[in-house]
Formats: structure tokens, sequence, C-alpha cells
């Protein structure tokens, strides 16, 4: 067991941190850049070069705080699919191990479907490149700007889909599989990361102006972290009882 455990990747976690953070300089960016817009607005009214300055000051502030926070959150973005990745490596690893030990005809059978519905689970990593690309290229791009940010939203959303759809089936096959292979009830609920529609992410984030979006960035990462703690324990538990049960 041993050695096959020295095998595995070491379980990465995303940084909340990072993410509570992207959200408050995320805030204090737009705060920072609302106040300033007004107070240059008012100055240029009154002709006030001075309080020009002063306000330019602050959107110039303002306009840092969003950028680290519009590097920060992409980190985290990465983070997602890198975490889920590496949760899928080791479980596969240690099914393809479990295979060639394990008697039992009927739970090898499972291991098998289990690890080749592993396989064929694919993050859309492309399409979170494909959104920094255009995202990046529509902050320094003045005239087609709008459409540049609609197709990184469009990518966005292709990546979060993903992200939705492999934690969802991750954590739909082994609330499955675990309990089969343990031969008793798991009471430890797998089932950390909620289930979530792109449609109504879509729709949230639109009618709250981006609000929810910093929520999630927050939620999200949570639940990520909470699933793999859950995951590493509960797997462990696998192997030690299937080990047991062979020697």
């Amino acid at each position: 067991m041993k050695g096959m455990l020295a095998s595995l990747i070491k379980e990465k976690r995303i940084s909340n941190g990072m993410a509570v953070a992207a959200v408050v300089l995320g805030v204090l960016g737009t705060l920072f850049a609302m106040i300033g817009a007004v107070a240059a607005a008012e100055a240029a009214f009154w002709y006030d070069f001075d309080a020009m300055t002063g306000a330019g000051v602050i959107m110039i502030l303002g306009g840092l705080m969003g950028l680290v926070s519009g590097i920060l959150q992409l980190v985290v973005m990465y983070q997602w699919s890198s975490v889920l990745k590496t949760n899928i490596d080791n479980t596969r690893i240690i099914m393809t191990s479990l295979g060639r030990r394990v008697i039992d005809r009927d739970k090898v059978d499972v291991i098998d479907l289990f690890s080749s519905r592993l396989s064929g689970m694919q993050l859309p990593v492309w399409s979170y490149w494909l959104y920094v690309v255009f995202y990046v290229i529509g902050l320094l791009t003045g005239a087609y700007a709008i459409l540049l940010f609609i197709l990184a939203f469009i990518f966005l959303a292709a990546y979060l889909h993903g992200v939705f759809s492999v934690s969802d089936n991750l954590q739909d096959m082994k609330g499955k599989v675990y309990p089969f292979l343990l031969g008793r009830v798991v009471f430890e609920d797998i089932r950390k990361v909620q289930k979530r529609s792109i449609g109504l992410f879509i729709l949230l984030a639109l009618i709250t102006f981006g609000i929810y979006w910093y929520y999630l960035l927050i939620k999200l990462s949570s639940e990520i972290n909470a699933y793999v703690e859950m995951d590493s324990r509960l797997r462990e538990s696998v192997f030690k009882k299937l080990e047991e049960t062979q020697s």
C-alpha cells in the first residue's frame, strides 16, 4: 500500500485566501473607480484642476486594484480545474491498483467501469485559456473591446460548465461506488460541491451585476476543497478495506 500511495500526486487545494483577496480588491477597485469618476466630473464642471488630479489618482488606484483582482481571479479559476484533475488522476491510480488485487468479480467489474469513466472525464482547460486571451486583448483594444469581452464571457461559461459537470459527475459516481466497495453505507456525504446550472449562473451574474460571480469565486473554491478533503479520507478507507479483505 505504501508503494502505491507514494505514486499518488500530492492533492492540491485551492487558495481560499486568494479568492477572498480577489473579491475584496475587486469591490474596492470598483468603488475607487466610481468615486474617482464622480469626483473628476465634478472637478471638470468647476474647472478645479487640483481636484481633477486627485480624482485621477483615485481612479488609477481603482484600476490597479481591479488589475490585481483580475489576476488573482484567473489564478483561482485555474486552480479549480487543476485540483479536480489531480483528484481524478489519484482516484484512477488507486482504482487501477485495486483492480489488479481484488478477487471479487463484481467489485472488479465496478472498479474497471469506474476507472474507465474517470479516464473519460476531461476538463475544458482550453476554454479557460481562450477566455484569458480574449479578455486580455479586450482590455488592450478599444474598437472591438465589447465583442472580445462577449467572446471571453462565452468561453468562461464553457469552462465553468465543464467544472460544474465534472465535479457533479465525480461526486455522483463516488457516492455510489464507495459504499459498494466498502460494503456498507457511507454516512459522510461525499457531495460537497453544489449542483449548479450554467444557465442559472449566467442569469444570476447578469441580474446581480457581477456580485454573484464574486460569491461563486469564494463559495466554489471552498466547496472543492471540502470535497477533496472528504474524498481523500474515503478513498483511503476504501483501499484499506479491500486490502484487508484480500490479505
